[in-house]
């Protein structure tokens, strides 16, 4: 039978390697800022401000955990729902 002989030299090359991996990072990448504008018949409106129009508009008790909204720039409204039950309009 074969033994394997190891010498001094070796072993402490293997313990350096080991501790000299440098430990890995994670990154995360920036966010990426948008700004999405609906434009029809010559007037402009920011998805940001309507959005912000239906969360001043809401008078629930319930606090805001949803909220759809749907532009009718033809109508000059912007449905919403809120938390799934609550319905209503604002002007664009």
């Amino acid at each position: 039978m074969a033994t394997k002989k190891t010498t001094k030299a070796a072993e402490t090359k293997a313990v350096e390697t080991k501790a000299a991996a440098p430990a890995k990072k994670t990154t995360r990448k920036p966010a990426v800022k948008s700004t999405v504008t609906v434009q029809f018949a010559g007037r402009e409106f920011k998805t940001a401000d309507i959005v912000e129009s239906v969360k001043a508009a809401y008078t629930g008790e319930a606090p805001l955990k949803t909220v759809d909204v749907y532009v009718k720039p033809e109508e000059g409204k912007a449905y919403y729902v809120v938390n799934g039950d609550v319905t209503g309009a604002v002007e664009l």
